[in-house]
C-alpha cells in the first residue's frame, strides 16, 4: 500500500488501537476532516472494525449443556451407524454363503447324475455303492439351478457393495 498522506499510518494506528479521536493528537484531529484520503481510510477501517466487533459478539461459545447434548447425540448416531453396518455385513456374508451352498448342491447333483450315467455305461461287474446317487428329477434340478442363478448375483452384489 502506498500512502499518499503522511498521516494515514498514524490514523490507522489510532483506529486499530481504539484511540481515535480521544487519544489522538490535535494535529491529526484537525487534518482528517481536510484530507480525502484520510476520510476514506476512516470510513473503511471503522466499518471493518464494526463488522469485526459484531462477528465477535455473534460467535460466542455455546453453553456447556448444549455442547454436551450435541456430543451425546453424535455418539448415539455413530453407535447406531456402527451397529447397522455390522448387521449389514453379517447379512451379506450369510447371503453369500447360502448362495454358495446352493450352487454347490446343484453342482454335486448334476455331477453325480452325469457320473452315474457315465459309469453305468461302462459294463463292469463291480459294485459301486458310492455312486448310487439317485439322479434328481429335471424339475428339482431346474429349480435348484434357477434359484442359484437368481440368488448368486444378489448375494454377490450385497457382499461386494459398499455403503
Amino acid at each position: 500500500m502506498i500512502a499518499s498522506c503522511r498521516f494515514e499510518g498514524e490514523l490507522l494506528e489510532a483506529l486499530t488501537l481504539a484511540q481515535w479521536p480521544a487519544s489522538s493528537s490535535a494535529e491529526l484531529r484537525s487534518h482528517v476532516p481536510a484530507c480525502a484520503d484520510c476520510q476514506s481510510l476512516l470510513v473503511v477501517v471503522q466499518g471493518l472494525l464494526s463488522d469485526r466487533g459484531q462477528l465477535e459478539n455473534e460467535s460466542a461459545p455455546l453453553p456447556s449443556g448444549m455442547v454436551w447434548w450435541r456430543m451425546q447425540l453424535r455418539m448415539r448416531r455413530e453407535a447406531a451407524a456402527a451397529a447397522a453396518n455390522t448387521v449389514t455385513r453379517v447379512q451379506r456374508t450369510a447371503y453369500t454363503i447360502i448362495a454358495a451352498i446352493m450352487i454347490l448342491f446343484a453342482g454335486v447333483y448334476s455331477i453325480g447324475a452325469h457320473l452315474k450315467a457315465w459309469v453305468s455305461g461302462i459294463d463292469l461287474h463291480l459294485s459301486m455303492p458310492a455312486l448310487s446317487i439317485a439322479a434328481p428329477s429335471a424339475a428339482v434340478l431346474s429349480l435348484m439351478i434357477a434359484t442359484a442363478l437368481i440368488f448368486a448375483p444378489v448375494a454377490l452384489y450385497l457382499a461386494l457393495a459398499k455403503d
